[in-house]
């Protein structure tokens, strides 16, 4: 459970960093 949300953070903010990285 715990692997899986820090998954999870860590693809929100990778998402995050490319999409503001792009626009």
């Amino acid at each position: 459970m715990n692997y899986l949300n820090c998954y999870l953070i860590y693809s929100s903010c990778l998402f995050l960093y490319v999409y503001f990285g792009i626009a």
